[in-house]
């Protein structure tokens, strides 16, 4: 996964003040699956809690969510995540934004932030270890 900053207000100092802008946050990003086989395209749909919440303050992440995109179910086919940072080691440094997405299926995937295009990834046609994923089909016994 690639972090990238977000622009938005000034992470709040308290958590439940900062998850309540990161729910705002995840509610300017849009995504998108493409079926290549069948030629379709398929408007995800957010989920509406957060996946995980979480801190790692020796890294510097103040707190951090992962959200998820659907298209049925529960099953997120893109996480988009969204974290409070500091540099780490610098404790009394403003808290910034960033955030990373990871695609977590076989049709290919567009994310937007604000209507732009943020991450793309192709159709994956063959089973295999993707990074992020595995990909494969079950035989008969």
């Amino acid at each position: 996964m690639t972090w990238a900053a977000l622009k938005g207000p000034a992470p709040h100092e308290k958590p439940a003040e900062r998850l309540r802008q990161m729910k705002g946050l995840f509610g300017r990003f849009s995504a998108t699956t493409t079926d290549a086989v069948a030629n379709q395209s398929y408007q995800l749909r957010p989920l509406a809690k957060p996946l995980l919440e979480y801190s790692a303050p020796k890294h510097g992440v103040a707190q951090g969510v992962l959200c998820g995109f659907v298209a049925n179910g529960t099953n997120p086919d893109v996480i988009v995540a969204l974290e409070a940072v500091r540099p780490p080691g610098e404790p009394d440094a403003p808290l910034t934004w960033r955030y990373g997405v990871i695609g977590m299926t076989a049709f290919g995937v567009e994310v937007n932030l604000d209507d732009k295009s943020v991450y793309t990834r192709r159709y994956v046609k063959a089973p295999g270890d993707h990074e992020t994923w595995a990909h494969f089909w079950e035989g008969e016994k």
